[in-house]
Order: structure tokens, then C-alpha cells, then sequence
């Protein structure tokens, strides 16, 4: 099934919550709320700009207790908060200082069920925080004061299962599992791990940047039914990998139509074609993830 989301011109599917899939309209930074055949039902923030539900950037979107939706801005520093309805409720500031780069805001943040917050940091001496109340936890690889670069190494993409945190490192074959405490449930090398080239940073003097080579395997994550799937980004052929989300073993693998940024959800493959969300049938996913679990 194709749908087209009208007006929108770079924008990427962003997350998968039952029932609901949401947009980013990266040209004027708002997020559109979508039902399954392809209803258009809210819009969450006003566009551009620093003020109240303005953003700057978008790095990642939730919802809280079927009720409010989040927003995290990390060039603001902050997560904007919203009713269902697309109303403003109010921000939350998420920026450290980070010595000679300033204020940096976090670069992904997700929220459990229990209203656990989790943070993704790219300032501080370690990656992730969880946070319950008052309750804070740094936790996971050392930044250990080094540059925004440095730390730009280990990011990826992260998502909650139950109360722990998935982490998938973008550049680096392994999947990971945390409990909400900050200890480490599992690490577990994905089937791609022989095959790695380690990424390294490299300063062009030239133009007075430094980037990343090497690394890029893994792409968006999402979880159902018990399951973790994760965009394979480096082969040939376009193609999501599925762990068990409690033992974080990979079970199996299957190819997709593209290797445009997608989540799975209820038999159904999302993903972002242009300014087209193109909704796949899955054949066989359900018999697939049973037969797994036995």
C-alpha cells in the first residue's frame, strides 16, 4: 500500500507505536501523526525557531502513558511536550555543558512506560542516564571528557524494551541490552561481526573537519511482540535483522524492498520512499516469530 503525506518535502518515518506512525517533516520540523491507512490526525509543533513548541532539530519521538507526545530537540537542548491533539504542554531542558563546544543537547531520549528516561549524551563521561524521579544513572561507554567527534563513535539508535534500554551502535556489529540500574544485561555480536571495518576518525586539514569512516552497519531499530529489529545498512542487499528482545540472540533475517530507514509493527513494513510512505505486508512474520520463540 502507498499513501502520499501531502506538503511534505524531506521527511523521514520515525517511530511505530500501536495503532499510530509518526512523521518528520525535516523542511519545516513538525511531526505528523498518521493512522494505519494513512490518516492524517495531528500535527506536533509550529516549525523553526527556539520558542515554545518551535524546534531546532528532531532526533527522536514518543508517547507517554497513551497520552502525551515527546519531542527531543538536541540543537535546543530541550524536549518539547504535547497532547495527542498536537497542543503545547510545556519543555524539559536536556542540555550539558561540554567545556569549549558549550551546551549540548542530548542526541536521543526515549521514555518507558513507567516514565523512565533514558538519554543518549554526547557531553559527559558516560553515553546513556536513566532516570526515575530524582534517580540518576550515567552508565555504558566512557565519554570520558573527550571531543563531540570522539563521542560521535559510539552513538546510534536506542529504544526501551519493557524498562531496559536497546542500544545499536550505528558503527559497530553488536546489540545491546541495559537494565534500568545501568548495568549491562547483554552484549551480543551480530551476524555481520566478521566482516566489520572499525570505524577511526580522520581530520581533513584541508577543509578543517574532522569525520568518521569506516563502521555504518546498522540503521533504525524498533521492537514488537517480544522482538528487536534492526536495519542492516552495509549489504548488498537491503535487509532487517531479528534478536530476541529478552536473550538478545539473533533468530533470523529478511530482505526488503529498499534500505530507506523502516520499523516493523503488526506484520507491516514502514518505511519512507521520497515524500512517499510505502506500508509492506510482511508474508509469514507471525508464523516466522512464533516458530522462534518455541
Amino acid at each position: 500500500r502507498y499513501f502520499y503525506a501531502k506538503n511534505l518535502r524531506l521527511f523521514q518515518l520515525f517511530t511505530i507505536i500501536p495503532n499510530f506512525f509518526y512523521v518528520v517533516d525535516f523542511l519545516y520540523l513538525k511531526v505528523l501523526r498518521f493512522s494505519p491507512d494513512g490518516t492524517h490526525l495531528a500535527t506536533y509543533g509550529t516549525g523553526v525557531g527556539e520558542g515554545p513548541g518551535e524546534f531546532m532539530s528532531i532526533s527522536d519521538i514518543g508517547v507517554i502513558s497513551d497520552s502525551v507526545v515527546y519531542v527531543n530537540d538536541p540543537n535546543s537542548g530541550k524536549v518539547g511536550y504535547f497532547s495527542m491533539g498536537g497542543s503545547f504542554i510545556g519543555t524539559e531542558l536536556l542540555s550539558r555543558q561540554f567545556g569549549q563546544y558549550g551546551a549540548r543537547g542530548a542526541i536521543r531520549h526515549s521514555v518507558t512506560s513507567q516514565d523512565r528516561k533514558y538519554t543518549m549524551h554526547q557531553a559527559g563521561e558516560a553515553l546513556f542516564e536513566s532516570k526515575m524521579g530524582e534517580e540518576v544513572v550515567e552508565f555504558g561507554p566512557p565519554l570520558g571528557g573527550k571531543n563531540v567527534m570522539a563521542s560521535g563513535i559510539v552513538i546510534g539508535m536506542m529504544t526501551t524494551w519493557r524498562e531496559q534500554l536497546v542500544y545499536v551502535p550505528t558503527n559497530f556489529p553488536v546489540i545491546v541490552q541495559y537494565n534500568p540500574d545501568g548495568t549491562l544485561a547483554f552484549a551480543r555480536a551480530t551476524p555481520d561481526f566478521e566482516q566489520f571495518e572499525a570505524p577511526s576518525l580522520e581530520r581533513d586539514a584541508a577543509l578543517g573537519v574532522t569525520f568518521i569512516t569506516g563502521g555504518r552497519v546498522h540503521g533504525t531499530v524498533s521492537v514488537f511482540s517480544d522482538k528487536i529489529f534492526v536495519r542492516v545498512t552495509h549489504e548488498s542487499k537491503p535487509c532487517i535483522d531479528v534478536y530476541d528482545a529478552q536473550s538478545g540472540y539473533y533468530e533470523f533475517s529478511f530482505e526488503t524492498p529498499s534500505g530507506s530507514p523502516a520499523y516493523v509493527m503488526n506484520d507491516r513494513y514502514y518505511e519512507v520512499q521520497d515524500t512517499t510512505v510505502a506500508v509492506w505486508a510482511i508474508d509469514g512474520l507471525t508464523e516466522l516469530l512464533a516458530q522462534a520463540t518455541l
